[in-house]
C-alpha cells in the first residue's frame, strides 16, 4: 500500500507562487516544477507529522480519510522542506519559518490532546493509557 500524502501540489500552487516553486525544485533547469522533487518534500512532511499522530490516530488515513486540518499543516511543512533543500534556517524567509513552526504548534496541541483532527481516535482497552 502507497503512502497517503497529506497535501498535493495543487494545494502547494494555492500556498505559494510557482515560480517559486519551479526554483526550489527544478534541478534540470527545464523551467518547470519537478514533482519528483515536490513529492520526496511531501514524504519528509508525512515522517515529521506522523508521530506526532501516531499515539491518537489509527495511521495511516486512506486517501479518502484525510482531515482537513492535516492539509493545513502539510502544506507549510512540505514547503519549509523544498526550501531546506536549497538553503539554511537562517536564509528561509520569516514566513516560511513561522508557518512552519505554527504548523508544528499544531501537531503539538494535536499530540497533546488540545486540538482534534475531529476523526475517530484509537480506542484504548480499559485501563490502559499510553504515556
Amino acid at each position: 500500500m502507497s503512502e497517503t500524502l497529506y497535501c498535493d501540489l495543487d494545494d502547494l500552487k494555492a500556498a505559494h507562487q510557482e515560480h517559486d516553486l519551479i526554483s526550489l525544485t527544478d534541478d534540470a533547469g527545464t523551467g518547470e516544477i519537478d514533482e519528483g522533487i515536490v513529492d520526496a518534500a511531501r514524504s519528509k512532511a508525512n515522517a515529521e507529522i506522523n508521530p506526532f499522530l501516531a499515539q491518537r490516530y489509527d495511521l495511516p488515513f486512506e486517501a479518502e480519510e484525510v482531515p482537513a486540518l492535516l492539509k493545513v499543516i502539510a502544506v507549510p511543512v512540505t514547503l519549509y522542506h523544498l526550501y531546506a533543500r536549497r538553503l539554511d534556517d537562517k536564509d528561509i524567509s520569516l514566513t516560511i519559518l513561522d508557518r512552519y513552526k505554527a504548523a508544528k504548534d499544531l501537531l503539538q496541541l494535536i499530540k497533546s490532546g488540545g486540538i482534534s483532527l475531529g476523526c475517530a481516535e484509537k480506542r484504548r482497552a480499559p485501563g490502559i493509557y499510553a504515556l
